[in-house]
């Protein structure tokens, strides 16, 4: 499923922007709309009280972008903030100093080595990572589903409702049953994949490369759609 382009967006700015500059009631009251435009380049916050005054009984259209996942035609998550994942992280650890170099957790695995799990960032690698591409409330991969998808891969997702708690007591339980195999494979200087069943009794894939957890899903079952939208809604004054 290929998702609509972004430029689509741009073409909602430069239409509100067209408005303001076409309605002599509004360039008369000095009033513009107000779009905020996040680094992604999605509109994210319209503020359309003070245009609607100056336009009078004028409608018109806002497109939103819009990007959802959804199950079994269900839908199962919005799409959140990288810093929500953070928040969640840091109260689960329960830290303060938060970095993408944070240790999280360790474990012994014989032989005097230690896996490493470390909060990382949400596109590559860590916690975060996994929070981020795997767990439908943290969900906010979509251009690498997108790309994913694209390429004729699978993107796997832990149950809707599993948390932090779920997913990491599932890591957890997998290293310290595998941990003879880690101990041997894990600590090369390439990715190594372990296919484990976790504490729930689900097939899940675990990444390591050099001693540090990369990523951590389940193998090939609850898969997730993504839908984009874009919301068209007139706005009578």
């Amino acid at each position: 499923m290929k998702l609509i382009p972004r430029k689509l967006t741009s073409i909602a700015l430069a239409t509100v922007l067209a408005l303001s500059s076409s309605i002599p009631a509004l360039a008369a009251s000095n009033v513009n709309p107000v779009v905020n435009v996040n680094a992604n380049n999605e509109v994210n916050q319209i503020d359309v009280e003070g245009f609607k005054t100056a336009v009078g009984r004028a409608v018109f259209t806002i497109v939103i972008r819009s990007l959802s996942l959804y199950s079994k035609g269900k839908k199962i998550s919005e799409r959140v903030e990288e810093s929500e994942i953070e928040d969640a992280i840091k109260e689960y650890f329960d830290i303060t100093f938060y970095s993408s170099g944070r240790d999280l957790a360790t474990w012994n695995v014989g032989r005097g080595k230690d896996v490493i799990l470390e909060a990382g960032d949400d596109s590559s690698y860590g916690f975060e990572h996994i929070l981020a591409k795997h767990v439908p409330k943290y969900f906010n991969q979509y251009d690498e589903a997108e790309e994913a998808m694209n390429n004729g891969d699978v993107i796997t997702f832990f149950d809707k409702n599993d948390d932090i708690k779920d997913v990491y007591e599932n890591l957890d339980y997998v290293i310290k049953k595998y941990k003879s195999k880690i101990s041997q494979d894990g600590f090369k200087n390439r990715e190594e994949r372990f296919k484990v069943k976790g504490k729930d009794g689900e097939n899940y894939i675990l990444i390591i490369k050099g001693g540090e957890v990369i990523t951590f899903y389940p193998d090939r079952w609850n898969k997730a759609d993504i839908f984009e939208t874009y919301q068209g809604p007139g706005i009578p004054v």
